[in-house]
């Protein structure tokens, strides 16, 4: 592959080289290292058989794609999943009560474990243990520290990155003064079982969360490294994602992929099976350069 045509393909499927103009210079030899990076690729800068090979099989599935209005930019995929509380059993009597906005009024409906409300409050949407289905309001409101201290140690203790993703605020003096508030999804918007967002059903391995800087609600997305693969239900996915959803933590270039209740992707099983970290994804990103990186490295 000449340099022209190698800067033509890799600039088309979302990396930076700067000038298409036939030389490899320091830009197209850091594009090909990032495409490399990316594939799993040996990384040296070079062009060679398996970096050729690697790139036209993506830019085969990524070109009858590009219509207009629609470019290619690298992405960084997460998953995110249902959380069902009785996976978060109740241990030693400890229980944080959680706040559930219905008809306008605050209400404290039950009491759960610290993991649950936790993990409900990362990955989003939850179902409690008599099948209600609770999904993050998007507000908070003031709590007590202690009644809020178990989160906060339990965060600490399972690694999370920011304790804020365990939906709580720490104060200056690092106290909890804060918790999100959910509230319940009701049966009309129970979709397939996993609930609404901005009047998309979630469907598992064809729904995710975006940031709505760059992405819009409603949009469909094309990620090549998802087509063709296995479902648990034996069909082939079509690379095809719905955008409909968001989250605190998911920013710029950035999706957070639907499984539903898949337990193979559930944290506490060890050999979760693979799929695409950093990927491509085809969408109408209008105005954010093949520059850009923001949310492709964890914050």
């Amino acid at each position: 592959m000449d340099t022209l045509l190698l800067q033509q393909t890799i600039a088309a499927l979302g990396y930076d080289v700067g000038q298409l103009d036939g030389v490899f210079g320091d830009r197209t030899r850091a594009a090909v290292e990032a495409f490399q990076s990316d594939s799993g690729l040996s990384i040296d800068g070079i062009c060679g058989p398996l970096t050729s090979a690697a790139l036209q099989a993506l830019s085969a599935k990524v070109g009858p794609r590009l219509t207009e209005g629609l470019v290619c930019r690298r992405l960084r995929m997460t998953n995110y999943y249902l959380i069902d509380e009785k996976d978060y059993p109740v241990v030693g009597g400890v229980q944080v009560p959680v706040y559930v906005l219905e008809g306008g009024a605050m209400v404290i409906p039950r009491w759960v474990s610290p993991a649950f409300f936790a993990h409900a409050a990362l990955e989003g949407t939850a179902r409690c243990a008599d099948g209600t289905l609770i999904n993050v309001q998007g507000s908070t409101v003031p709590v007590s520290a202690t009644a809020y201290q178990p989160v906060l140690d339990y965060a600490k203790r399972d690694g999370f990155s920011h304790v804020e993703y365990a939906g709580i605020r720490l104060n200056a003096a690092g106290q909890v003064d804060a918790a999100v508030v959910f509230e319940n999804i009701p049966a009309s918007d129970v979709g397939k079982g996993y609930g609404m967002e901005h009047g998309y059903p979630k469907v598992p391995w064809y729904s995710c969360a975006a940031d709505p800087r760059y992405f819009s609600f409603g949009e469909i997305i094309y990620v090549p490294e998802l087509a063709g693969m296995a479902l648990p239900d034996g069909s082939a996915h079509t690379g095809n994602l719905l955008v409909n959803d968001t989250g605190s933590a998911i920013q710029g270039l950035h999706v957070d992929w639907f499984v539903g209740d898949e337990p193979r992707f559930h944290p506490s099983n060890p050999q979760q099976p693979e799929y695409p970290r950093l990927c491509h994804v085809v969408a109408a990103l209008a105005g954010i350069p093949a520059s850009n990186t923001f949310g492709l490295v964890p914050s």
